[in-house]
């Protein structure tokens, strides 16, 4: 009995056309496509699979099917950074359509223009740009529930702005002999101590501060590596907020948990919110003490699933 209620439900789910959100807000076109009703607000990105991929419409509908469960993995002539593989699955008819993503990228990091300065929208620049600036790679995995709206949004844009808010700190970055200041002027610049006793007093900074407790931490050393993480940090939290300020303006359905390993300057950094988790792995040869080899591996949902 319960075989044939679960076959029932699969054949009832599966071969359904996937259109990114609730479909009981839009108007259908019997090819697949989608209008907006009268009332309801446009896709922020239209639904798919992770961009890597690369699947024809044929081999999209075919991945919503719920009696099958196709595996869908990298194309043979594919090639991502670090030689990264990847596999997916739809659940087995919890939700129609397959709610989570996943983004791999090479991106570079650059001191950000005059007209870019004040971007917060993770979009005003492509991924690579000119291919000059500080080599960064991004793995990011994203568990979507109850609609695949937000997690299409942050594996579309959270490497950007993890990108453009390390492009803030970039003449930090390209001193990594220089201890960075545990906070910046008002300007971007470092912040200074007062010069040496007895020297000539210079015109009062207006962005200096006088108090001097607050003085004392921020004249302490900080890490390069704690600098980037604090940046990462910034970045999710700009995620969620954005996701939230588009929500007024676009149809962004659902929440995600993120997953993002990033690799910067011989350094690997790992941010998650949410349950979904990682697992790093790496091999050193016997002299030299050089890291080697990594694997890293991810998944949506271990605290669920």
């Amino acid at each position: 009995m319960i075989s044939k209620v679960k076959n029932a439900m699969s054949n009832l789910v599966g071969g359904m056309v996937p259109h990114g959100h609730h479909h009981h807000h839009h108007n259908h076109h019997p090819g697949g496509g989608q209008t907006c009703g009268p009332d309801s607000l446009p896709p922020r990105f239209p639904y798919g699979r992770p961009d890597f991929l690369d699947l024809t419409p044929e081999l999209l509908q075919y991945s919503t099917e719920h009696a099958s469960r196709p595996v869908l993995t990298l194309k043979r002539d594919s090639r991502l950074p670090w030689r990264t593989g990847y596999a997916e699955v739809i659940n087995a008819g919890k939700s129609m359509l397959n709610e989570d993503q996943a983004s791999c990228e090479k991106l570079f990091v650059k001191k950000p223009s005059g007209k870019h300065r004040n971007s917060s929208s993770g979009g005003q620049r492509g991924e690579r740009g000119d291919g000059t600036g500080i080599p960064l790679h991004f793995w990011g995995v994203f568990d979507g529930h109850a609609g695949s709206g937000a997690a299409i949004m942050a594996s579309k844009l959270l490497h950007r702005l993890i990108r453009d808010r390390l492009g803030e700190i970039c003449h930090l970055l390209e001193n990594p002999g220089s201890a960075p200041p545990i906070c910046l002027a008002k300007n971007g610049s470092p912040y200074q101590a007062d010069s040496k006793k007895g020297a000539a007093q210079e015109p009062e900074d207006p962005d200096a501060v006088s108090d001097s407790a607050v003085r004392f931490h921020m004249e302490k050393v900080v890490s390069m590596e704690s600098l980037v993480m604090g940046v990462i940090e910034t970045a999710f939290k700009q995620m969620d907020d954005l996701i939230e300020k588009e929500k007024t303006s676009y149809a962004i359905s659902g929440g995600c948990c993120a997953l993002a390993a990033i690799h910067l300057m011989g350094k690997l950094y790992v941010a998650n919110a949410g349950d979904s988790s990682v697992v790093a792995e790496g091999r050193r040869r016997m002299f030299g003490g050089l890291l080697t080899e990594c694997t890293i591996t991810c998944w949506a949902g271990a605290g669920r699933r």
